[in-house]
């Protein structure tokens, strides 16, 4: 028997074996489902209630869990661990950078903090997000202008460091966000 999610309503679907890398309807929504042909990971969580009567099950029925759930599971975590520790290096730079420029480790060190503080608030999270992509911006904008004496190679850089911090910090922090719960 190979056990699986339809992908329109989430029902449990339970066939034959032979049925394997088939198309078939789904029977609760009637939906067009391809069948694996690998097997499922099937969770069959354990439940001890004491006060459930001897000899009856409290075990509830099996969860499947399609081999395409578990890899973009597994992907998602893995990109996301990626762009959370991006984030932790950008923060990490610029409480450097704040930290040297006023020449005081207070400095360094209460930026550290707060910046991780805010990541752990949502609605602080997403200004420390649009915060090091303006700043980011802005040291684009710096090196390009300065190093290649360039507006158009300033210009290039900032919108490049903005995209690039917006998208790593966005990921970023849906992973902090996600992974908290």
């Amino acid at each position: 028997m190979l056990r699986f999610e339809c992908n329109q309503c989430g029902q449990t679907v339970q066939v034959g074996a032979e049925s394997a890398g088939k198309t078939g309807r789904c029977p609760s929504c009637g939906a067009a489902v391809v069948i694996p042909d690998v097997p499922v990971l099937v969770v069959e969580p354990e439940i001890v209630d004491s006060a459930a009567p001897q000899g009856q099950s409290t075990t509830p029925p099996p969860v499947a869990v399609s081999a395409a759930a578990v890899r973009k599971g597994t992907i998602d975590a893995e990109g996301g661990s990626l762009f959370a520790g991006i984030l932790i290096l950008e923060i990490v730079i610029v409480s450097i950078g704040l930290g040297a420029w006023s020449q005081s480790w207070f400095v360094f060190g209460g930026c550290l903090v707060g910046m991780c503080i805010m990541m752990a608030i949502k609605p602080l999270a997403v200004v420390l997000g649009v915060t090091l992509t303006i700043l980011a911006g802005v040291v684009g904008w710096v090196l390009g202008y300065h190093a290649f004496e360039s507006v158009a190679a300033g210009v290039v850089l900032a919108l490049l460091g903005c995209v690039i911090t917006a998208g790593t910090s966005a990921a970023g922090i849906t992973f902090f966000r996600e992974s908290a719960r």
